[in-house]
């Protein structure tokens, strides 16, 4: 499965902030068609003297991609790993436990005054 987008570090940010706008959506688009076709960068202003660094920079990436897709793709071949308890049900059909009611808090009152109501002559 081939990937879908190039590596664009945060990095590049500070590392090339000598470069203008213009200069730095060059070598981004170019290291974009890079990363589809592998043809090898070529620019002509400030931006060149970065081609080299995004290049292998993508490789690096790219090579790390790949090496992920092929050990997914040996362990999918393995079946991936058994359940302990074969009654045990699987993810999907996992059910929310059962959680017994909380006890509701016991309110506390203040004590009854002795006496009553001040006023209360009874």
């Amino acid at each position: 499965m081939a990937r879908t987008y190039a590596a664009l570090s945060h990095e590049y940010r500070k590392e090339m902030r000598q470069l203008s706008d213009a200069e730095f959506g060059r070598l981004c688009r170019a290291l974009i068609d890079y990363s589809v076709s592998g043809k090898p960068i070529a620019l002509s202003g400030n931006e060149r003297f970065y081609a080299e660094r995004v290049m292998t920079q993508e490789d690096r990436v790219q090579q790390s991609y790949e090496e992920l897709i092929s050990r997914n793709r040996e362990n999918g071949k393995k079946g991936g790993r058994p359940r302990k308890n074969p009654t045990e049900p699987t993810v999907t059909q996992k059910t929310e436990p059962k959680t017994e009611p909380k006890p509701k808090p016991e309110l506390n009152s203040p004590p009854a005054i002795a006496g009553g109501r001040e006023g209360d002559k009874s």
